[in-house]
């Protein structure tokens, strides 16, 4: 217990908590602000298929593995989520882009990746090789996990700029 209370404080950095807790939080709001209106999953059969659940799900399934990750390595914070999430949203936006979202989903999304890249950059100048490993693992998961929706359970999305690129 005391090990998840370290990694969840950042072991008692109150500078990282107050850099990381605002990002992650900033990151997730992203997520779930660009996906409002995407169409749900018409591949997932079990329910629920909405983006917004898959987007949780990722979340949690990340959070879980960082928490894992600090208590065997000694390592502590919570930066890979918000990683996981600047991968997907740079993804999602890069290859859907006005097609789908509109200005101020781009906006929001883009502007999240670079507020985490700039987090990320500071972090690399005065933190271990091990934490900008960490950082970069997180960005090629959240890429993956973006990717996998994109191509397999947003057949829905597809269909949806197929349809308006034949109209």
């Amino acid at each position: 217990m005391s090990c998840i209370l370290e990694a969840l404080s950042s072991n008692g950095s109150l500078e990282d908590v107050l850099i990381n807790y605002p990002v992650c939080g900033m990151s997730t709001f992203a997520i779930w602000w660009v996906t409002n209106d995407l169409p749900d999953s018409t591949i997932a059969r079990f329910p629920p298929s909405s983006p917004r659940w898959y987007w949780a799900a990722v979340t949690f399934v990340v959070f879980a593995l960082q928490i894992i990750t600090d208590c065997s390595t000694g390592n502590f914070g919570i930066s890979v989520v918000y990683c996981t999430h600047a991968g997907m949203l740079a993804l999602l936006v890069k290859r859907f882009d006005s097609r789908l979202f509109t200005v101020d989903e781009l906006w929001v999304a883009w502007m999240a990746v670079v507020i985490v890249v700039a987090v990320v950059l500071y972090y690399a100048f005065i933190l271990p090789i091990l934490d900008s490993m960490a950082h970069v693992v997180g960005w090629i998961l959240g890429v993956a996990c973006g990717s996998f929706y994109s191509m397999v359970l947003s057949t829905g999305v597809w269909r949806i700029i197929d349809e308006e690129s034949l109209s």
